[in-house]
């Protein structure tokens, strides 16, 4: 391909690519170069987020909340979201390994028991079921509240309130 059409096709994806950052994607030469990439970014390990973090964004620590009722747990989900929590609503519990990871993400996870996955944490609560469901829902949320894993309502961060 001669020069000028390489220069002419760097030159369009240049303005395209214009509003992306170059140093995100490596620079608009790395994506036509034929060469070795020598991009230090690629030999970088991702950086994990820290659980300071996601607690900040999504109000609450890692859990996982137990029900048998799939009631229960959609009201929960919708409460929890309404929050801004980060919650996923399972239809059963993943192995051990994968729940970690999810569990790792910072996520706060209902699903329905499950006697082969059973880790012993404090981020583990099964869901007391009372006489109506916004009462169970108000019961588990006063208890992540308690265990620390749910920030109150109450609670301000850094660079919040008047």
């Amino acid at each position: 391909m001669p020069d000028g059409i390489i220069q002419m096709v760097k030159e369009k994806a240049m303005a395209s690519l214009a509003a992306i950052s170059p140093g995100n994607i490596g620079g608009v030469d790395s994506l036509f170069s034929t060469g070795p990439r020598h991009d230090s970014a690629v030999d970088r390990r991702p950086v994990q987020l820290k659980p300071e973090k996601r607690i900040e964004r999504y109000g609450h620590r890692a859990a996982v909340v137990l029900s048998s009722s799939r009631t229960l747990r959609s009201s929960l989900e919708q409460a929890l979201f309404a929050r801004g929590a980060a919650v996923a609503n399972l239809t059963t519990l993943p192995p051990l390994a994968h729940l970690q990871d999810l569990l790792s993400s910072g996520l706060i996870l209902l699903a329905p028991p499950d006697n082969h996955v059973r880790p012993h944490t404090s981020e583990w609560i099964e869901a007391a079921e009372m006489a109506s469901t916004q009462e169970s829902v108000r019961a588990v949320l006063t208890e992540l509240e308690r265990r620390g894993l749910l920030v109150s309502r109450g609670v301000l961060f850094a660079g919040e309130g008047i």
